[in-house]
Formats: structure tokens, sequence, C-alpha cells
């Protein structure tokens, strides 16, 4: 689960179609994000997001954040990492990332 935060100062967040890792020096994830995905202004304009891996029983919470219209993370309890974005309980790992330029892909015409 992808989350970051939103020009209001609110924080929402995606089941990403696809996270790997990029690079190891300097470390680096490659994200795919749907253009039309509510989240993807929030990635793709802010600073930093987070990078949430869920486990096999945290399959509810994936299908919320996988749903359409705004994935917000209120009523969702959850930590925090140093930057303030989410690290939700029970994730097998979860990480901080800076952002980077996006490059705009896709199969189909758009």
């Amino acid at each position: 689960m992808l989350a970051a935060r939103e020009r209001d100062g609110g924080i929402i967040g995606m089941t990403a179609s696809a996270v790997t890792s990029l690079s190891l020096d300097p470390p680096m994830l490659l994200v795919c994000v749907g253009h039309a995905s509510a989240a993807h202004q929030a990635l793709t304009r802010g600073d930093r997001f987070s990078v949430n891996v869920l486990a096999a029983e945290q399959q509810e919470l994936s299908g919320r954040f996988a749903s359409r219209g705004p994935q917000r993370i209120e009523g969702i309890a959850c930590d925090v990492t140093p930057s303030g974005l989410p690290w939700l309980p029970g994730a097998l790992a979860c990480s901080s990332a800076g952002a980077r330029p996006s490059t705009r892909a896709a199969t189909t015409p758009s």
C-alpha cells in the first residue's frame, strides 16, 4: 500500500499494481500508479510517500485501498514513519521514500 500527503494535509493511500526494486545504490523503488487513481496526484506531486508491504491476512485492507474513489487513511489505526506517513500495523515491511520525477507510460492509447 502506497500512502502520500495531499495538499490539504490529509493522507491518501492506494494498493499499487506493481512495486519493485530499481536500484541498490542509490536505493530506489519503481512503483506503478494508474493516472486515473485518486492518489496519483498526491504521489507524484508530493516529496515523500510510504510503502507498506501487507501480509496475506491484510487482504481486506488491501481491498479497501484498491477501490475506486478517494482511499483516505482516516479510521485506520497506524503508526507513523519519521516523515509522518502511515506505517500500518501488521505490515511485513514499511519504508518512507523520496519522490522522484515520474514517467508516463501506457499499454493502450489514452
